[in-house]
């Protein structure tokens, strides 16, 4: 059971830091494209 938590907060972090990366490059693509 342990293990499972630890998996799934793992994943639950990579999609977290996944949507911040996506979100930052999108601002830079309208920042370079304004």
């Amino acid at each position: 059971m342990r293990t499972y938590l630890t998996a799934q907060c793992s994943t639950l972090l990579k999609l977290y830091f996944a949507g911040c990366y996506i979100v930052l490059i999108e601002e830079l693509i309208r920042a370079t494209l304004s």
